[in-house]
């Protein structure tokens, strides 16, 4: 959720999952990056096209000469080209518990010195040239984004490659890099946000390896050595995983040449690579759980409930169903209920979150602490107004017509449209997935929308976490209408 290598020294650069961010966040008003992220870019699924003879993006599904699948859009009306390419299933989920941080500190290093450049080198090719190169890694998947000047990009693919297949690894950059992230980790303890987010990972998750701490412990990154890099680049960016797509000024012929003297050189496979990690699967009940922060003056809230998958015929409703009750900003029941009419809070929102093996519908806010529990059983009140009295068909229309006429948004720059595909291939869509989105939508009744609700919004089912000056007496659960908060005194899996 956090910019990785906003420490770095160098100029910015383009993350993919702040590409993705800024490619398909739209009047969230605020809402928690993450969620933007995640939510957003399904919100970019939309489709108001519906002729077959003109897609929704033209995508041009090329193979490369050594096999790699690369999705690419042509565009010459600027002379600039963006890549976004990801290697499925080796995020954080991946690591093992004593090696927690290492996709994370791999991205933070690759591009600090590769072949015959060292760190300050390596940085000075890119700035010289005008590349934006990044890293990310996420609780899934590791990626990174290129976006160059067409007469630069020669030189792009080529410091690509390099980082890709021959990092340096140097110690001093490890070392400036781990203490970077190991200081973030301790300036955010004292942080409602942060602290809701890390609580919320291990009350919900538990056993399930989505409970790992993507940003790495404190002890695990002091352990970690180059080695270990090494060993992730050589065993986990593989050929088999790898997923590429590209918008922009350059042809087909030209691209399929690109990507193999980019990845060409990669192992094809490991043989031994960690096996799928499994579906996570709801508690049976929900949960509460408590943060308590002294002199802390706000409370940071995270309610959660299930949702469905992106393939669940069902997928479209909910997707409406949260926008109605929290995803469209100073339009959403949330916030008209809980901000405009109770001042309880400057913003709420509720957002879809699709992980590989996880899939949530989450409610974000913040408070004072001594209208937390006013604010967590107005939003319970919200969950069952709308099963028990749906929604009109007017405000259906409205979120509808939100959702399917925002899409042009989505389309003003390279970075967006790759970051488009890029999505589409985490979730192993078709790259003709957002040409049917519209009717999708417009398929969805009123009653559809209440029987879901009936269906999933359980207050009884929801993982809820306070995290701030919030106190145990002032969240009974005559007051918030939800199970009974379990108090926790020490955040797990940061040390």
């Amino acid at each position: 959720m956090n910019n990785q290598n906003s420490f770095k020294h160098h100029a910015p650069r383009s993350i993919f999952a702040l590409t993705l961010f800024c490619c398909l966040t739209m009047l969230s008003f605020g809402a928690h990056a993450a969620a933007e992220a995640q939510d957003a870019a399904v919100e970019a699924s939309t489709s108001s096209t519906t002729s077959e003879t003109k897609p929704f993006i033209p995508v041009q599904e090329l193979k490369t000469k050594s096999g790699i699948d690369v999705w690419f859009v042509e565009d010459h009306s600027v002379p600039v080209l963006s890549m976004q390419f990801l290697f499925k299933n080796v995020g954080a989920a991946y690591e093992a518990d004593d090696k927690q941080g290492l996709a994370r500190l791999v991205s933070n290093t690759l591009d600090e010195g590769a072949g015959p450049y060292n760190g300050q080198e390596f940085q000075k090719q890119l700035s010289d040239h005008s590349i934006s190169l990044s890293f990310s890694s996420s609780r899934d998947h590791f990626s990174g984004g290129l976006k160059t000047l067409t007469r630069y990009q020669d030189k792009a693919f080529a410091l690509t490659r390099l980082a890709l297949t021959e990092p340096r690894f140097e110690e001093e950059a490890i070392d400036r890099m781990r203490a970077a992230n190991i200081a973030r980790i301790k300036s955010s303890l004292g942080k409602p946000g942060w602290s809701a987010a890390r609580l919320f990972n291990d009350v919900l998750y538990g056993e399930h390896p989505y409970a790992k701490n993507s940003g790495g412990t404190i002890s695990s990154l002091s352990a970690l050595t180059a080695d270990d890099l090494k060993s992730y680049v050589a065993t986990m960016l593989t050929k088999d995983r790898l997923k590429v797509s590209v918008t922009g000024d350059i042809t087909a012929d030209a691209l399929i040449t690109a990507v193999d003297e980019i990845f060409a050189d990669l192992p094809e496979k490991n043989a031994d690579a960690p096996a799928l990690v499994a579906d996570f699967t709801w508690p049976l009940n929900g949960k509460s759980a408590l943060f308590h922060m002294d002199g802390v003056p706000q409370s940071k809230i995270i309610m959660a409930l299930p949702s469905v998958r992106l393939d669940d015929p069902r997928y479209y409703t909910m997707k409406l169903l949260s926008t109605i009750l929290g995803g469209s900003g100073f339009g959403s029941r949330l916030m008209e209920e809980i901000r405009e009419k109770h001042g309880l809070t400057y913003g709420i929102y509720s957002y879809m979150s699709e992980g590989q093996a996880a899939q949530m519908l989450q409610i974000d806010a913040s408070s004072q602490n001594e209208t937390a529990a006013e604010l967590l059983s107005r939003t319970v009140d919200e969950l069952l107004k709308i099963s028990t009295d749906g929604v009109s068909e007017d405000e259906l229309k409205a979120h509808r017509d939100y959702l399917i006429g925002s899409m042009p948004l989505q389309l003003t720059s390279t970075d967006k449209i790759s970051a488009l595909m890029q999505f589409l291939q985490t979730q192993d869509l078709p790259s003709d997935y957002f040409d049917t989105r519209a009717a999708k939508l417009n398929a969805v009744k009123a009653a559809d929308i209440q029987k879901l609700a009936q269906d999933f919004l359980k207050a009884g089912k929801a993982v809820t976490i306070v995290a701030g000056g919030a106190t145990l007496d002032a969240l009974s659960s005559d007051q918030t209408q939800l199970n009974a908060f379990m108090p926790v005194s020490t955040l797990p899996n940061v040390e």
